[in-house]
């Protein structure tokens, strides 16, 4: 992708689904529900811009092509300019090649991108060996292994703005 001259590269700010941006509902075995504290990432997808940058979004899965029907049931299609999931091809995290297809999806370079994950291995390491910048999603009483490491999708957006105003 060209960019005009003068202009920055295209930002690209990804997100696992299960675990991550998406809870299993307690109640209704078998659907979900968004995760707590996402709404300020929303926000931003919603706006496409995280601290006067101009993102492209997108949610890097290994579930198959239900994710589709669950982002369109929580009225959140418009949020992504990419789903990447697990097809037929069975290129699945943390295989970079991966993550290389959801960064050509959304138009952005993978030096440019960055991805949350609850899976250290899949979503931090696999993130992190395809040239992206991976970020651990974990609970905050364990100890950090990985870093950059968040306990909320809203502190990935903190980090995100601090990344881009750097």
């Amino acid at each position: 992708m060209t960019e005009p001259s003068g202009s920055s590269p295209q930002t690209g700010v990804f997100v696992d689904a299960a675990g991550t941006l998406f809870k299993p509902s307690a109640m209704n075995p078998g659907q979900w529900h968004l995760a707590e504290e996402c709404d300020q990432l929303l926000d931003a997808f919603r706006r496409r811009e995280i601290a006067g940058r101009s993102i492209r979004t997108g949610i890097i899965t290994n579930w198959g092509q239900q994710i589709t029907e669950i982002v369109t049931q929580l009225g959140l299609s418009d949020l992504f300019d990419s789903l990447c999931y697990v097809t037929d091809s069975h290129l699945q995290k943390p295989d970079p090649a991966f993550f290389q297809l959801a960064a050509v999806e959304a138009g952005v370079e993978l030096k440019n991108s960055f991805h949350i994950g609850d899976s250290l291995a899949g979503d931090a390491f696999g993130a992190r060996n395809s040239g992206m910048t991976g970020v651990w999603l974990s609970p905050p009483r364990i100890k950090p292994s990985f870093e950059p490491r968040v306990s909320s999708l809203n502190e990935y957006l903190e980090f995100l703005s601090s990344q881009f105003r750097t």
